[in-house]
């Protein structure tokens, strides 16, 4: 065996799997991938390369171009001999199937002998042309183009093919029409091939990149996203029970540099101010009211940083006290005291808020202003802590946003962030609240935990198939059942759940107020209070004010 074109097939395979497990799992990189898969892969003179006689001859330099570009939706298998046995080996879709690296080494194997079953090398070096010949001779001398580092680029791999003739050989022209190329375009394309093994190798060019690109790839970074999957379980054409893995894209942190690099337009926050500034005006307008709102709600609960101290005096036991010492001369032997001092179990509110396009308009507003109040209020009070989220669709993954935390951020987070959400997508529900279960669970521990699911219709959205090949419907049944069990779940953590149900009651709407109040108590049973009105979202601060303030003077 060739041990250094083995090694490189098998980084390509290494290569192929990395790639897929990273961009399906981190959302982060795939614009990073994208402008890889162009500059590498994706350009047109590799395509050109693809449909042309130019790598079609029986030989490792032929496979290797192949093999380096055949993610290439422009992929020609019938090229060469047993390269669509090469392209069903490696099952592209289902890459990640090699968890191990054994499996990937015994793939690379499989290749590299399906390669090599194919391959005579002696008829590689014979069927060099004249012209071949006095170009290699033209590049000895220094008369050739002169680009003498490219060459040094591929670190071995198939130099005794570089420069083979790759026309096919007689008697093996295929039904295939190839385009024809001219020496200039063959040249460019040598290049970028040498590119591509450079690449493989792990010897790629390495260029320094701009300040704002720096800045870019700091900032979505800093977005710290990931994707998690979510069991579903439905019943798929009335055969049986059929679990599904969702995947959920859970995005932890949100930033002003993110939101004016339009990093998050697919997560329904952008920079308003850019586009529309009527809107960004309205925004901050309603938003600096939620917050002079948030502050006199943080007075009113401002007893909740004291401690209540009870002293309670003339006791038949504990600790003395002195100023009763004289009374036992009067046989009175009650002179102790305790003191009893309470301190006010911290709370956690967790507000989270439906994006799909439906919420559009005033629902979505008084929503953010409300979620806008809670975050004021926590950033003022030591054990009142708030998340808000936002919950809705990219594509066909369902997502949830985090956009403030009292826990790290402060009012210029809220005065950022919140003027520059809005509504689109679809309604996820509970698929985005399975992702963030851990986190959810942990903020209940030894608080006293709230999680407020504002809303305006049932579960509805459309994801693919743990396969991919296929779409499929989280509605119906089956959805609500998984809302529901779902609640279950968090109130078995100790947290308190409840669905705040937004509509309005006048005329159609009357009817959809009465249908979605139906469909949403399937979800959340007792726990969902209907809102008639956006007049009335008041009454979830007045809920959570009471219960609040309860806790305080009870």
């Amino acid at each position: 065996r060739n041990w250094r074109n083995l090694q490189f097939v098998w980084n390509v395979v290494e290569d192929l799997f990395i790639d897929s497990v990273t961009y399906t799992s981190s959302p982060g990189y795939r614009g990073y991938y994208q402008a890889l898969y162009n500059e590498y892969f994706n350009s047109k003179d590799i395509i050109k390369g693809l449909r042309s006689k130019k790598y079609c001859g029986v030989n490792w330099n032929s496979y290797l171009f192949h093999l380096c570009n055949i993610r290439n939706p422009q992929r020609n298998l019938s090229a060469l001999p047993k390269l669509d046995e090469i392209f069903n080996e490696l099952d592209l879709e289902n890459i990640s199937r090699l968890k191990k690296p054994a499996d990937r080494f015994d793939l690379a194997f499989k290749l590299y002998d399906i390669i090599d079953s194919v391959v005579d090398p002696h008829d590689d070096q014979s069927s060099k042309t004249k012209e071949d010949e006095k170009s290699e001779s033209g590049n000895a001398d220094g008369s050739g183009d002169g680009d003498t580092t490219d060459a040094d680029l591929s670190d071995g791999i198939g130099d005794e093919f570089i420069d083979a003739d790759e026309s096919p050989a007689d008697g093996d022209e295929s039904e295939t029409e190839y385009e024809t190329m001219s020496k200039s375009m063959e040249t460019r394309l040598g290049k970028l091939f040498q590119k591509q093994l450079a690449f493989y190798s792990g010897n790629p060019q390495k260029k320094t990149i701009s300040k704002k690109d720096a800045s870019s790839i700091n900032s979505i970074k800093e977005m710290d996203a990931e994707v998690r999957n979510v069991d579903y379980s439905q019943n798929i054409y009335k055969i049986g029970e059929v679990t599904d893995k969702v995947r959920v894209i859970v995005v932890k942190n949100v930033t002003l540099e993110l939101i004016e690099r339009d990093s998050l337009s697919q997560y329904g926050i952008r920079s308003l101010k850019k586009i529309y500034q009527t809107q960004f005006n309205r925004n901050i307008q309603q938003i600096n009211t939620a917050i002079t709102n948030g502050r006199l709600l943080a007075k009113k609960l401002q007893l909740r940083n004291e401690e209540r101290v009870t002293k309670t005096t003339r006791l038949k036991e504990g600790k003395i006290d002195r100023r009763l010492i004289h009374e036992i001369g009067f046989d009175n032997y009650q002179i102790f005291n305790k003191i009893n001092i309470k301190t006010y179990k911290p709370v956690h509110i967790h507000v989270s808020i439906d994006q799909s396009g439906s919420m559009s308009g005033e629902r979505f507003e008084k929503s953010i202003q409300l979620a806008a109040m809670f975050a004021t209020a926590a950033t003022m009070l030591k054990n009142v802590h708030v998340c808000v989220t936002l919950r809705g669709q990219s594509g066909y993954d369902p997502y949830i946003a985090y956009i403030f935390d009292s826990r790290k951020h402060g009012i210029q987070q809220i005065t950022n962030v919140f003027t520059n959400c809005y509504a689109t997508g679809s309604t996820p529900e509970s698929l985005t609240f399975a992702a963030i279960e851990k986190e959810i669970k942990k903020d209940a521990l030894n608080a006293e935990s709230y999680f407020i699911n504002i809303c305006d219709g049932e579960p509805t959205c459309s994801y693919r198939s743990q396969n991919g090949t296929r779409l499929r419907s989280y509605s119906g049944h089956y959805a609500r059942k998984h809302c529901k069990d779902q609640m279950k779940r968090m109130e078995k953590y100790g947290i308190k759940f409840m669905a705040y149900f937004l509509t309005e009651d006048s005329g159609y709407s009357s009817y959809y107020a009465s249908y979605g109040m139906n469909t949403i108590r399937e979800c959340y049973e007792d726990r969902v209070i209907k809102i008639n009105g956006i007049h009335e979202i008041t009454t979830i601060a007045k809920t959570m004010n009471a219960k609040l303030l309860d806790d305080i003077y009870s």
